[in-house]
Order: structure tokens, then C-alpha cells, then sequence
């Protein structure tokens, strides 16, 4: 999905500089038809992700590959943002366990392996549900506050 979008967002592009509506005037900026295309791609992406996340069985999801690797749970070293952090997963240290667990037993050192997913607790949902009734509110709010704080602007200025 997420090369979808972005193959659309190149597209659109790619379309607006072939019918130059990126230069309107001197100034750089979208066309208002650009502009809705990328809003309804933005839509439809988090459509899908929402769609997923809600309908989603993540038990029938199975990742087998390259992962973190796997070894003793007390090496410790600083990453490239200054903070520690787990050089290996193991059972032991494992951040995700709410999320997904290791299938196998692992050998230290092995880094191709399969994960599934576990079970969606209803904290879980209540959680993206909130997390997606925010990220809407936003996205549709923004705009609209915008707007009327622009009008009301042009309304003091007519005064």
C-alpha cells in the first residue's frame, strides 16, 4: 500500500510539472485539483491502514526473515541518537511481546526467523480507534480553523 501511494504521489507530480501547475505566477505551490488528488491518496492510504488495523487478524499474520538478531539479552550499546538500547532480542528483553512472539527455538547469532502476530486486546483497539479519531479531527480541523481564521481576517480588514 505504501508503494502505491507513493507511485501515485510521483504521478501526480509528475503531472502537475507536465501541465505546469506547480508554477502559478512565479510562486511554487499546488493546484487546487493537485492538491485534492493528494488528499484523497493521503485519505485512502490511512483508509487502508485504518482498515487494517480494525479487520486485521494478526495471528493469520506470519513474518519470516531477517529480524533483529537473536542473542543474549544483557549487551547493551549506544545507537546513533545517544541512547541505549538492546543489541540483541531475546526472550527475556523482548519490547513487542504484547504484539507478537518467536516461533522456534533460536540459536545466539541467528537473525532469520518467524514472528506472528498475537491477539488484539480491546485496550489495544480502543487505542487506535482514539489514535484514529484524533489524527481525523486534525486533519480535517486544521483546514477548517484555518479558514476561518482567514475570513475573519479579511473580515476585520473590510471594516
Amino acid at each position: 500500500m505504501l508503494c502505491c501511494t507513493l507511485l501515485a504521489y510521483v504521478a501526480v507530480c509528475i503531472y502537475a510539472a507536465a501541465t505546469n501547475t506547480l508554477c502559478v505566477g512565479g510562486a511554487q505551490r499546488f493546484s487546487i485539483r493537485c492538491s485534492r488528488v493528494l488528499t484523497v491518496l493521503v485519505l485512502a492510504h490511512f483508509s487502508f491502514l485504518t482498515a487494517m488495523a480494525i479487520f486485521g487478524e494478526p495471528t493469520q499474520h506470519l513474518s519470516i526473515g531477517v529480524h533483529q538478531t537473536y542473542g543474549p539479552s544483557d549487551v547493551v550499546a549506544t545507537d546513533w541518537s545517544g541512547l541505549s538500547r538492546n543489541v540483541y532480542i531475546s526472550r527475556e528483553n523482548m519490547i513487542h511481546k504484547d504484539y507478537f512472539y518467536i516461533l522456534g527455538i533460536l540459536d545466539d547469532g541467528q537473525d532469520w526467523y518467524a514472528i506472528q502476530g498475537k491477539e488484539k486486546s480491546e485496550d489495544w483497539v480502543r487505542g487506535v480507534l482514539l489514535a484514529i479519531c484524533l489524527a481525523s479531527a486534525g486533519y480535517i480541523g486544521f483546514p477548517v480553523v484555518t479558514a476561518v481564521r482567514n475570513s475573519f481576517s479579511q473580515f476585520k480588514k473590510n471594516l
